[in-house]
């Protein structure tokens, strides 16, 4: 789906873990789930061991988007619905790897347990996406919109949710022709990475940029151009380097020559030395980029010839075999 309009989808799956987080939240009126299976991923894309789960988007035969859970090899993939879920989209682990955040435009931010239990809305919104939580596990990030028709949103705001009390602060907000969105975190919790994309009047992109912001009172800084697209960026676990895509360049009006393939490229926090982590082949499309908890790989979703896929990339650039028809897949925390 267009990313401008933001109706983005994903729903939540079943596997090992078990456990829960210290939040509170408007529960779900009825903690039941129901499962689907889901594609199994090949063994090469996930690192090959059983050690940990994945989770990650993936479109089931409904049309409804899934946040599905499966081992880090690849096996026992299920897609799961809490009850009062209409579609889940962007999920994130919890700091322990407990438990999952999830956005449902409609109704609003979840968490959730990998295997479907503890169930329970954390805040009430519609049209708010991409939750991030945060290192210490006690707030959320996520964008909220002001949509305004068939064309990108109005206005933007990254807000970050206490999830003791259930209050909300303002980090960032922008309004047309330029929006904020993808909020990450640092490791230590005192900055936020994001996105900028800027907008013509007639709401095609003419550019779009990665910026850092103290959570406390901070001033931005902007990364990158915004001719290079950069967009959806991710920080490391190491703190040292900030990885992004280049997506947002398939809704230029005017598309430079590159624009049919992306590349994933990474970058200091301070700016410096940006630099190309991947080479692929003229056609393909690498973006969505997410770090592995060790800082070893990055995952991120592959378009080609051969389909849509989650793959995981080695910082050497080399990308395995992937899940077929999964995005947005991040690999939980201690495995």
């Amino acid at each position: 789906m267009d990313r401008r309009t933001r109706l983005l989808v994903c729903a939540v799956a079943t596997a090992l873990s078990a456990g829960g987080c210290a939040t509170q939240g408007q529960p779900a009126e009825d903690p039941a789930v129901s499962t689907s299976s889901a594609p199994s991923p090949s063994e090469a894309a996930t690192g090959g061991t059983a050690d940990g789960l994945l989770v990650y988007q993936w479109e089931g035969a409904t049309g409804r988007d899934s946040v599905t859970f499966a081992h880090s090899d690849g096996t026992s993939a299920a897609a799961v619905l809490p009850q009062g879920v209409e579609q889940g989209f962007h999920p994130d682990w919890s700091p322990d790897g407990a438990r999952v955040v999830f956005a449902d435009q409609n109704t609003g931010l979840w968490v959730m347990a990998p295997d479907g239990s503890g169930a329970e809305r954390v805040h009430d919104c519609s049209d708010c996406d991409f939750p991030a939580w945060s290192p210490d596990g006690a707030r959320v990030l996520f964008t909220q919109y002001v949509l305004g028709g068939d064309g990108p949103p109005t206005a933007s705001t990254i807000e970050m949710l206490d999830l003791a009390d259930g209050s909300t602060t303002p980090i960032v907000t922008a309004s047309a022709p330029r929006l904020v969105d993808v909020a990450r975190w640092s490791p230590d919790g005192k900055r936020i990475v994001y996105g900028i994309d800027r907008f013509d009047a007639n709401g095609d992109e003419t550019g779009s940029a990665i910026a850092v912001v103290a959570v406390r009172d901070g001033t931005p800084t902007v990364l990158t151009d915004f001719g290079d697209y950069a967009y959806y960026p991710d920080w490391s676990p190491d703190g040292s380097t900030i990885v992004y895509s280049v997506e947002t360049v398939q809704y230029a009006a005017q598309t430079p020559d590159w624009a049919d393939t992306w590349d994933l490229w990474a970058i200091s926090p301070d700016g410096a030395s940006p630099r190309r982590l991947t080479q692929v082949d003229d056609g393909v499309r690498v973006w969505q980029p997410t770090w592995a908890p060790a800082g070893d790989a990055v995952y991120a979703t592959q378009d080609s010839a051969a389909g849509r896929e989650a793959v995981r990339v080695e910082l050497d650039g080399t990308i395995g075999p992937g899940l077929t028809g999964a995005t947005h897949v991040r690999r939980q925390p201690g495995s």
